[in-house]
């Protein structure tokens, strides 16, 4: 009985499907690659958004009088910040000390990041009668 030849190794074909597998393996991987840094910059971002708002909340009427602050600025020559006061509104229906007034504080932070323009926009309130 003669046997035929005994296959040794891996045909073409098969090689072939094993790269093409292997490459879409790959390309998957990097897109995960690629996604992750990409939220990684944008998360340290707005990290440090966050901290440069809560520094120029935290220095407002302590630095200098509320009348003489900037109210718009930029830092790192990347982050454009801008701040806004409103009056308060006494409501003539209540019946309260004019001391217990707040006035409403905006600050807007914006700056230009990957996929386009990034802003927050933070509020607080203080006395309006404070120093």
């Amino acid at each position: 009985m003669v046997r035929g030849r005994q296959q040794r190794g891996f045909t073409l074909l098969e090689v072939l499907v094993a790269f093409v597998i292997a490459a879409m393996s790959l390309a998957v991987m990097y897109q995960i690659y690629a996604h992750g840094a990409a939220s990684a910059i944008l998360g340290k971002e707005y990290a440090e958004a966050v901290a440069i708002a809560e520094s120029r909340l935290a220095e407002l009427g302590i630095t200098k009088p509320l009348d003489q602050m900037e109210t718009v600025g930029i830092v790192d020559d990347k982050y454009r910040w801008e701040l806004n006061f409103r009056d308060p509104e006494p409501d003539p229906e209540q019946s309260f000390d004019p001391q217990l007034l707040l006035q409403e504080i905006e600050l807007t932070l914006s700056w230009d990041s990957r996929g386009g323009r990034r802003t927050l926009r933070f509020h607080t309130l203080r006395p309006a009668n404070s120093p």
